[in-house]
């Protein structure tokens, strides 16, 4: 009888567990900051109010001669700081680039799973900031209104996709006297934390069953 009686209560204890963690948010930080030479990009998520990952790069310098990016990049999870300075060559770039081109392939052919997902998905806030000039004022104007129209159909269409708690804070600030650009992103999304395990495991069984389709094609081919 008492081991029956603690089974059961071990067993519910444990079920209670994983049906709260699977409905608690998953939250998610991203900023951005561009100033003169100056670059802040910092990301940070949290689980019931605690981080349970945080990445900063303070610095991101832009070497032409070398055609090539050097950050720090500072990193934060499960207690552990972590400081490593990377560089990005344009092979690496370019690397990169198409392993992004094959992930996306991927993602568009299950789309209809990733855009399940993202109608799970709250915008919490959005603020997106620039501030250009080109030392000259016709130019200067043509390009505000450029990155005003890309912004707001960028933010159209993943109004379409994303629940939104309230609208965008989308500001151009054009300079017509000086020259350069200034930039501040932030963005803190939210999800619950079984609709992503639920999403990742149908977009594996997918990729599974896709590369089993293929290999049986190539076979009889």
């Amino acid at each position: 009888m008492n081991a029956w009686y603690w089974t059961v209560l071990i067993v519910g204890i444990v079920t209670i567990f994983i049906v709260m963690l699977c409905l608690s948010r998953i939250v998610i930080t991203c900023t951005y900051r561009h100033v003169a030479k100056d670059d802040l990009l910092q990301l940070k998520v949290q689980l019931w109010r605690f981080t349970i990952y945080k990445f900063e790069t303070p610095m991101i310098h832009f070497n032409e001669v070398q055609q090539s990016v050097t950050f720090t990049e500072e990193s934060e999870s499960a207690g552990a700081d972590k400081t490593e300075k990377k560089k990005w060559t344009w092979h690496t770039m370019i690397h990169f680039w198409r392993d992004s081109r094959r992930m996306l392939k991927q993602v568009v052919d299950l789309k209809g799973k990733v855009y399940a997902f993202l109608a799970h998905v709250t915008v919490q806030s959005f603020s997106w900031r620039t501030e250009l000039g080109t030392g000259d004022a016709a130019s200067a104007a043509k390009i505000a209104g450029l990155l005003w129209g890309v912004k707001g159909s960028l933010c159209g269409y993943l109004g379409t996709k994303l629940k939104w708690q309230k609208p965008p804070n989308l500001i151009v600030v054009p300079h017509y006297q000086a020259a350069g650009w200034a930039v501040s992103f932030s963005c803190i999304v939210s999800f619950r934390l079984g609709h992503a395990i639920r999403t990742g495991i149908k977009l594996i069984r997918a990729r599974k069953a896709h590369a089993q389709s293929s290999n049986d094609s190539y076979q009889t081919g």
